[in-house]
């Protein structure tokens, strides 16, 4: 994860640091005096930017990324905007920073700000069940009770959801965008609300439905008038891409344009937005208050968004549509973004007033990379994060640690794997010391050695993958493989089977529930 200021410098940047590429003070709004205290940041002097534009060029090059687009904004003025490389290879069309991107999963703070609007009218409660908003079809508890899975727990990825995705391209027959069905499919409740934290697109999906149920309104034209066009958003816009002007296309990893695609859940992914204009948001949700837009929710209920609501840590979660952590001591806010042809992050420091946009239409780090060098430019020295406080130094590889299982865990678990046309599947999961075996399905079928398992002690949760068959109408006729994952509560195993669709760009996920209870059967 990953972070608000005095002003003079900033109005001789704002005229002599870009050759153009930086916004007036007219053009990016006027910030109202908020009478609070403001970090120090270095300005970005022409030199540091030319320096970040030579970086910039080196890691497109080596990433072979199409374009990418940045904008910061420091103490409510935009300082820097600039767009490198090509939106459209094919039609030789520059990038800038107001071409618009997919901005996937950053999409979500757009879709919970919406909702806020609606909180802030009495229209929603936070704290009343989703299923009260969303009507038929709904959440389906299985793990849990349904009425505990809260508009809340929806927004912060706590309501007991497993992870979905599923991507509709144009030219694709097996797979066809439809939100009810989803719901009706997947919007199970797999682990009891409110205790597990685990990314769930298609819970913005559900928020974007409680938009329209709660409105009135398209969801894509609620977000259009009370969103974009108050905070001057003007070109900003929801769709697949396809007849929106002004778009960057969408390349795949051999840089191929990729076809329009669209998924169930447009409320986690579905925003196109340039730099420029993300930026804007960005401001607006550091409390800039421009002149320029409206106030469309009082600072209080920013400021409640962006408080950790995920169990747990105090200092690392998920608030109400963004990730919150620390570098060091400084706070950050923020939200990445990434399906088939797109990378994205948006980044708030609020103590500083510093906000950080980087675009691209295609798959690569360069985004975090750049937006990690921006980071290191306004920062003086001593305020950046030691190199064991971020995510962008922790050194990964391809294998994870070597599976050592708690003494609670070992033994035999049996239990069914739950379709969503009610269809039951035997389960059995015999975790050893050092391995995991599995058997998923009846007599007959074999057991199997569960590939990268692993045993998260923070969350108590046991994952892993395996070779395995859970038919159903969505999966038929497809390459795929099974994601267990399973959390602990001290008597049972709950969780979700997963396929995990191969043949698609970006994949896809398709949760079952699963639920286990220890045996005392010896059998092996």
């Amino acid at each position: 994860m990953r972070r608000r200021p005095n002003v003079v410098s900033f109005l001789i940047l704002a005229v002599v640091a870009l050759n153009g590429h930086t916004s007036s003070v007219a053009a990016s709004g006027m910030r109202s005096d908020r009478h609070r205290s403001i970090a120090t940041t270095s300005p970005l002097t022409r030199v540091a930017i030319d320096s970040l534009r030579s970086n910039i060029r080196r890691r497109m090059a080596v990433e072979k990324v199409p374009s990418l687009a940045v904008a910061v904004a420091r103490q409510g003025r935009i300082v820097w905007e600039e767009g490198f490389g090509q939106a459209d290879r094919e039609r030789g069309i520059p990038a800038t920073a107001r071409t618009l991107y997919s901005i996937a999963s950053i999409s979500k703070p757009i879709t919970a700000t919406a909702l806020m609007t609606l909180v802030e009218r009495n229209k929603i409660d936070l704290d009343r069940p989703a299923n009260d908003y969303l009507g038929t079809p709904g959440i389906i508890g299985l793990a849990g009770d349904a009425s505990a899975a809260t508009v809340r727990r929806v927004l912060s990825h706590t309501a007991g959801l497993p992870p979905y995705v599923r991507f509709s391209f144009e030219n694709d027959t097996t797979a066809h965008a439809d939100l009810d069905r989803a719901i009706a499919h997947y919007a199970i409740v797999v682990y009891p609300p409110g205790r597990v934290y685990d990314y769930s697109n298609l819970g913005y999906g559900l928020a974007a439905r409680i938009i329209e149920r709660a409105s009135g309104v398209r969801y894509e034209d609620y977000v259009r008038s009370e969103v974009f066009i108050p905070l001057g958003m003007t070109t900003s816009t929801i769709g697949t891409g396809a007849g929106i002007p002004n778009a960057a296309v969408r390349y795949s990893p051999e840089g191929q344009p990729l076809p329009f695609y669209d998924t169930d859940h447009r409320g986690a992914s579905g925003v196109y937005a340039s730099a420029h204009e993300l930026v804007r948001f960005a401001m607006f949700q550091l409390r800039d208050h421009l002149g320029d837009q409206k106030r469309i929710l009082a600072d209080r209920t920013i400021e409640a968004m962006q408080h950790i609501e995920t169990p747990a840590d105090s200092t690392q979660g998920y608030g109400l549509g963004f990730d919150i952590g620390r570098e060091g001591s400084r706070k950050l806010v923020m939200h990445n973004g990434g399906m088939p042809g797109v990378e994205a992050t948006l980044r708030l420091y609020p103590s500083e007033d510093v906000a950080i946009v980087v675009l691209t239409n295609s798959e690569n780090s360069a985004s975090s990379d750049v937006a990690d060098a921006i980071r290191d430019a306004l920062f003086s020295s001593d305020q950046r994060p030691g190199r064991e406080e971020t995510a962008s130094d922790t050194v990964t590889t391809n294998e994870p640690d070597p599976f050592s299982a708690p003494p609670a865990l070992l033994g035999l678990w049996t239990g069914t794997v739950r379709m969503f046309d009610g269809t039951m599947i035997p389960l059995a999961v015999r975790v050893k010391p050092d391995d995991v075996h599995v058997r998923l399905g009846g007599p007959g079928t074999f057991t199997t050695v569960l590939n990268r398992p692993q045993f998260i002690s923070g969350i108590q949760v046991l994952t892993g993958l395996l070779a395995a068959s859970i038919p159903s109408e969505d999966t038929r006729a497809l390459p795929y493989y099974v994601r267990l994952t399973l959390w602990y509560d001290g008597e049972r195993l709950r969780g979700h089977a997963s396929a995990v669709l191969t043949d698609t760009p970006g994949g896809a996920s398709l949760p079952a529930y699963a639920e286990l209870q220890r045996s005392t059967a010896t059998s092996r």
